[in-house]
């Protein structure tokens, strides 16, 4: 499956920017944006924010996620 970052918006969508982590970083940085996401297939998540100036991956705990 391909993997494609990409930048949250302001709405929280998902848009594909670039094939790399790094790409994705550089034009989040250069354009103003502070969250990066990854999408595999169809599914999108957050992937890094940029906290005082740094990137930093976020995790996720899967096992506490339930359905409502």
């Amino acid at each position: 499956m391909i993997a494609m970052y990409g930048v949250l918006d302001r709405k929280g969508c998902h848009n594909d920017i670039s094939k790399t982590e790094r790409g994705a970083k550089n034009f989040a940085t250069r354009n103003g944006y502070n969250h990066i996401s990854k999408r595999l297939g169809y599914n999108a998540y957050k992937y890094a924010e940029k906290v005082a100036g740094k990137w930093v991956k976020v995790e996720y705990n899967f096992d506490s996620y339930t359905e409502s």
